[in-house]
C-alpha cells in the first residue's frame, strides 16, 4: 500500500483532522491501522477518508455480519441493536472478531 501524494480528505474534519489523517495514511501505508470508537464517532467516516489516501483492505464487521448479528440478538435479548449488554459481549462479539481475524489473514 502507498500513500497518495497532496489529497486532501474533504470536510468534516477540521484542518488538524486533516492533517492527522495524512499523517496516519503515511504509516498506514506500511502497516496495520484499527479504527475503532464509540457509536456515531466518525469510525465510517475517517475510514473512508482514511482509504482515499492508501490502497487499503478494509474489513468492516458492520459489512460482513450485520443481519445475522441482529437476528441473533433479537433472539437473545428481542432487541436486534443490542451492542452494549454483557450478553453481546460475551456470545455474539467474540465470532464475529475472530471471523474478522479470519477474513484479515486471507487479504493481507
Amino acid at each position: 500500500m502507498t500513500a497518495v501524494a497532496n489529497h486532501e480528505p474533504p470536510l468534516p474534519f477540521s484542518p488538524a483532522g486533516r492533517q492527522a489523517l495524512h499523517d496516519l495514511a503515511v504509516h498506514a501505508a506500511t502497516g496495520v491501522t484499527v479504527v475503532c470508537g464509540f457509536p456515531a464517532a466518525g469510525k465510517t467516516t475517517a475510514t473512508r477518508l482514511l482509504a482515499e489516501l492508501v490502497d487499503p483492505v478494509v474489513l468492516d464487521k458492520d459489512a460482513f455480519a450485520p443481519r445475522l448479528e441482529e437476528s441473533v440478538m433479537a433472539e437473545l435479548t428481542g432487541n436486534p441493536h443490542d451492542r452494549d449488554s454483557d450478553l453481546y459481549r460475551r456470545v455474539v462479539s467474540p465470532h464475529l472478531f475472530l471471523r474478522g481475524s479470519h477474513m484479515a489473514k486471507g487479504r493481507i
